[in-house]
């Protein structure tokens, strides 16, 4: 056996204890290293996502989109008081009938 599952709960408690004293004493000297505070660190992270939004361009509608569109006016038309969630479902089962044409 080792000698840590030999330690019994007092032990414990002090060890915990000291682990988090020393956690405390480490943080503003890690950040001292770093040189940045939380809050810096947080706008690189916000700059960095707007950097990425920006970068790539979108991708292009895909074939059942273009069909959805013009699907949903003529499904509307049929049953003015469908839902959304609903019109969705019928223009899938419509696509799903097409043939490769």
């Amino acid at each position: 056996m080792s000698r840590l599952s030999l330690r019994n709960e007092k032990e414990k408690k002090v060890e915990a204890k000291a682990g988090s004293s020393d956690k405390k004493r480490y943080k503003p000297i890690k950040r001292e290293l770093l040189g940045k505070t939380p809050s810096d660190i947080r706008k690189e992270k916000l700059e960095k996502m707007r950097a990425k939004k920006v970068c790539h361009p979108k991708r292009p509608i895909s074939s059942f989109f273009f069909f959805t569109i013009d699907n949903r006016k003529k499904i509307y038309t049929e049953t003015p008081d469908i839902s959304f969630k609903n019109i969705a479902a019928v223009s899938a089962e419509d696509w799903k009938k097409l043939t490769p044409e």
